[in-house]
């Protein structure tokens, strides 16, 4: 076999939609653990933030990351775009029925109802959460005034139980994940990390300057920031 192409690779995924599976990551991981944690070390003497400020701080940076999302799905690089890999039902049985098909290049039709349902639930919880209030140590969202106390308490049990729904999709994704990296052999880890792919890739992907990407990011992130400082 020829040495230059047996290594021979193709783009695959853009920089910006890398950069946002890292960062929700990390996001997600700061949120668990001061959530976890904020009851122990928010109240007493401060050195600096308290736990439940940097889960506001966090919850609000996964708002404004996944406002760009749906805005780079929709304007973004080909496999970023919704249109490329949210497939109907006769899509995704096909695919669980037969091999891959070249146009499912990227999230394949069945792995793009994890990406939705994810994308979903963390829409939904940290805007619950900067609604949100409770009693037991009262903490407060910045945003719980903007609505009834009562229901504010309700969003508040809302959070917790979106969170329970997004461990359960984040260890369904990661099983799946593991699943097509060991059983089929399908390296799905690689090319998110690096961008690139050794599959051959169909003609015509078009890949956004990264510039874009962070443009939109600005403005959602101002747009969150603002609504959450001055609403």
């Amino acid at each position: 076999m020829n040495t230059t192409e047996s290594t021979k690779s193709s783009r695959l995924w853009d920089l910006p939609t890398r950069l946002f599976h890292l960062a929700i990551i990390i996001l997600v991981a700061v949120c668990w653990y001061t959530a976890e944690n904020m009851h122990v070390f928010t109240f007493g003497p401060q050195d600096g933030p308290t736990l439940f400020e940097i889960h506001t701080w966090a919850g609000t940076s996964l708002l404004s990351l996944i406002i760009f999302r749906l805005i780079w799905g929709l304007v973004g690089s080909t496999t970023s775009r919704f249109s490329h890999f949210v497939k109907g039902p006769g899509a995704i049985i096909a695919y669980m029925k037969g091999p891959s098909d070249p146009a499912t290049t990227g999230h394949n039709p069945l792995g793009a109802l994890s990406v939705v349902a994810m994308i979903g639930v963390l829409l939904v919880q940290p805007i619950t959460g900067l609604l949100a209030q409770e009693d037991t140590f009262g903490l407060e969202g910045p945003l719980k005034h903007l609505i009834s106390k009562d229901l504010s308490l309700e969003l508040a049990g809302l959070h917790d139980t979106l969170f329970d729904i997004l461990t359960i999709l984040l260890i369904l994704h990661i099983g799946a994940v593991l699943f097509y990296e060991g059983v089929r052999r399908d390296n799905i880890i690689g090319p998110m990390v690096t961008g690139r792919t050794k599959k051959d890739t169909p003609d015509g992907l078009i890949f956004e300057p990264s510039w874009r990407a962070f443009i939109i990011l600005c403005l959602s992130s101002a747009a969150i920031w603002l609504t959450v400082t001055y609403a």
